[in-house]
């Protein structure tokens, strides 16, 4: 059984994705500000904490992985910036799903995919997918 903190669990998240390489910017937090496209931000969006016995938790860290791409951009055709981020899409769910072992750092992980959504940001309109991505891991209690 895993035993790890929230920091341990992050820094393997930011590993994974960094690893990533049809995604050009991984970012953590609820920023807009990436260095190129299809980007990715992740974030701490919940905790679930479930009591095992009177000496450990199973506790669920719950993210949010948005991909991000923009809808248009200088002369990239809407086809290709749209293929970009099906790759990018695949490309990070494999990695999460069957390739992320967390080194050690969990339990189980499952995602949770949305549907592709436009929204704006100060760069202008993009396609987002939000995976909700929950990896649970075992505390023990002092």
């Amino acid at each position: 059984m895993a035993d790890n903190a929230a920091s341990a669990i992050r820094s393997a998240l930011d590993t994974a994705l960094s690893a990533v390489t049809q995604v050009k910017s991984v970012e953590s937090g609820k920023t807009s500000d990436f260095a190129g496209f299809p980007a990715v931000r992740y974030f701490l969006s919940g905790i679930e904490n479930n009591q095992e016995d009177t000496n450990s938790d199973y506790r669920t860290y719950q993210y949010t992985v948005d991909i991000i791409t923009p809808v248009s951009s200088n002369g990239v055709s809407v086809a290709t910036w749209e293929a970009d981020l099906q790759d990018a899409i695949d490309a990070v769910m494999d990695k999460l799903g069957a390739e992320w072992t967390l080194s050690g750092n969990a339990d189980n992980v499952t995602m949770q995919p949305s549907p592709v959504r436009v929204e704006e940001f100060p760069f202008g309109p993009a396609n987002v997918l939000t995976l909700t991505v929950n990896v649970r891991t075992l505390i023990a209690l002092s």
